[in-house]
């Protein structure tokens, strides 16, 4: 005779973790994704945004490397300066050479952007000009001709040496600005 098998106890429940996403946050996605995707197309719909952007980085990359030149360099007679010629308009040193020479220390404090010196230093007219773009740098309300630093990376301008944070504002379609506080600190603002 053959007799069924069957178990005395009640099989237990097992609960499964669940697999995948719920309803829920499956929207929630959806809607981040939408949001996200309208405010990179924004940004795609031109290059004014990034001609900006590049400039200030470009600024900011300047600035520092004459920072750094002047505490390196603490030889009292010669400037470590970035120009900001409005009327060309154009943004660089006076001059790249820091030799022994007589003649050098009074080329570093010149007010005039010398267009021999790298790329990696200046922002040049042509370039200014290719982008339809504008600057305009400001001492706390005072506009600047240059900035020079001292061998503690410290801002010196003919007006308030930074004391209110030194702005410089790039315009093209959109705005960008690099900021100096008194203390020497670039960034982006």
């Amino acid at each position: 005779m053959y007799t069924s098998v069957r178990a005395s106890k009640p099989l237990a429940h097992v609960h499964l973790l669940p697999k995948g996403f719920t309803l829920l946050e499956l929207i929630i996605t959806i809607i981040l994704i939408g949001v996200l995707s309208v405010v990179a197309a924004a940004r795609f719909q031109n290059s004014s945004g990034f001609d900006t952007f590049s400039l200030q980085n470009q600024l900011i990359a300047s600035l520092r490397h004459m920072q750094f030149r002047a505490m390196q360099d603490t030889r009292a007679d010669y400037c470590h300066r970035i120009v900001f010629d409005t009327v060309a308009p154009a943004i660089g040193p006076p001059s790249n050479n820091y030799s022994t020479e007589p003649s050098a220390a009074l080329s570093t404090c010149a007010t005039t952007v010398n267009v021999n010196t790298p790329d990696y230093l200046q922002i040049d007219t042509e370039f200014f000009t290719d982008l339809g773009a504008s600057f305009v740098a400001m001492d706390g309300i005072t506009a600047i001709g240059f900035i020079d630093f001292d061998s503690f990376g410290r801002p010196l301008t003919a007006v308030n040496n930074c004391a209110v944070d030194c702005q410089i504002t790039f315009s093209t379609q959109s705005l960008s600005n690099v900021c100096v506080n008194s203390e020497g600190f670039i960034r982006a603002c």
